[in-house]
């Protein structure tokens, strides 16, 4: 049995190193704009830990040895540089050296810690079954802080990504006309995942390590084994989230709160950008684009994005989602009441003024109207 449950893992974890490495070329040779850097990071972390696993825990190195020890802290690394890469995905500012290298801290001051054990103190620790041992001659509590910061970590960057995703779907209605395909609720399950994972990581260690209740052979297999799920399944979602942008432009640069805080941007100007605004997306109809953008926009009219946002939200007091979907439900109105579109279902109606999906249409135009657009068309 134990023989079988050996092969399983190393099976599915070289089949998780291989993918791992499979995407890391597809992605790089895409070259997918903006979006390449931290995920091709994460993805060769996630298969450099899979490798670890695969020579630690089959005993190809010493258990005392440094490559043996440093490795086991590597969890530390997986959650700040997934979180590097959502900013990344979502359009965020780039973090700068200072804030990458406080990412990093973490893990570095983990290594340290048992680098100090490893050199000062003759006491053999060592590594069994992915587990750290430490001799009996070191205090239970101290053997049992080893999970402690591998847990800490873990939750404070699920807490950060969550945030991270609630101001980018926040921002979301000043950039795009239609939020189907940007949605990145996905992330936020994912992230909520592995902070579970953390979690009952750390309890596996503490309840291994310091109170010895079961057997731990077979529990960094697992975890490895969840890795190559994660990885295959995020890989899979990454792309296709990639995929979506990409025909949008780009993701939308998530701007802070005080965004018009220092603008010059006169009277005069918001009112000459607000009739071009109501021109190009009115008068010729450019609502009925269903991938329209905020960028898009501002590429029609001439005007940078930044002044086209300010002119929406300072002068017309309304978000570029709201505009847009204000004259696709105008238009939707019409063709409700022309004999002419009759043979038009209500489905075929929201997607002719620009929609994407039904329920959208429905929500918003009784949002807009009070009443359902079957409820509209019987009452006209």
């Amino acid at each position: 049995m134990q023989d079988l449950i050996s092969s399983l893992f190393n099976g599915f974890t070289i089949a998780g190193i291989l993918i791992g490495v499979l995407l890391m070329i597809f992605i790089g040779r895409s070259g997918y704009p903006f979006r390449g850097s931290w995920i091709l990071f994460w993805l060769g972390l996630v298969s450099l830990h899979q490798i670890y696993y695969v020579i630690v825990l089959n005993g190809w190195v010493a258990s005392d040895s440094l490559f043996a020890l440093l490795g086991f802290p590597l969890a530390m690394l997986h959650m700040p540089v997934f979180y590097l890469n959502l900013r990344e995905l979502m359009g965020f500012k780039r973090s700068s050296a200072v804030a990458i290298f406080l990412h990093v801290l973490p893990y570095s001051l983990y290594a340290i810690y048992l680098l100090v054990f490893y050199f000062t103190e003759p006491i053999g620790l060592k590594l069994r079954d992915g587990f750290l041992v430490f001799p009996d001659q070191v205090p239970s509590i101290l053997a049992g802080f080893n999970g402690i910061p591998i847990a800490i970590s873990g939750a404070f960057y699920v807490v950060l990504s969550v945030l991270a995703l609630r101001d980018y779907e926040k921002a979301l209605p000043g950039y795009y006309a239609n939020l189907e395909g940007v949605d990145l609720s996905w992330i936020k399950r994912l992230a909520t995942f592995i902070g579970l994972l953390f979690l009952i990581i750390f309890l596996l260690i503490t309840l291994g390590s310091t109170f010895k209740l079961f057997d731990r052979q077979y529990v960094f297999r697992w975890v490895s084994f969840t890795l190559t799920i994660f990885t295959v399944y995020y890989g899979y979602r990454y792309l296709k989230q990639v995929e979506w942008f990409l025909q949008q432009k780009a993701a939308p640069p998530i701007a802070p709160s005080n965004k018009y805080a220092k603008s010059s941007l006169s009277d005069a100007e918001m009112q000459r950008i607000e009739q071009a605004i109501i021109q190009s997306v009115k008068e010729e109809e450019l609502y009925l684009d269903e991938h329209l953008t905020l960028m898009k926009l501002a590429d029609e009219i001439g005007e940078s994005s930044q002044k086209v946002s300010e002119t929406l939200n300072r002068r017309m007091n309304t978000s570029f989602y709201n505009l847009v979907n204000r004259f696709r439900i105008e238009q939707a109105k019409e063709l409700l009441l022309d004999p002419k579109a009759s043979h038009l279902s209500i489905e075929g109606i929201a997607y002719e003024c620009g929609f994407k999906s039904r329920s959208t249409f429905f929500k918003f135009f009784k949002k807009e109207v009070g009443m359902t657009p079957t409820a509209f068309k019987a009452q006209n």
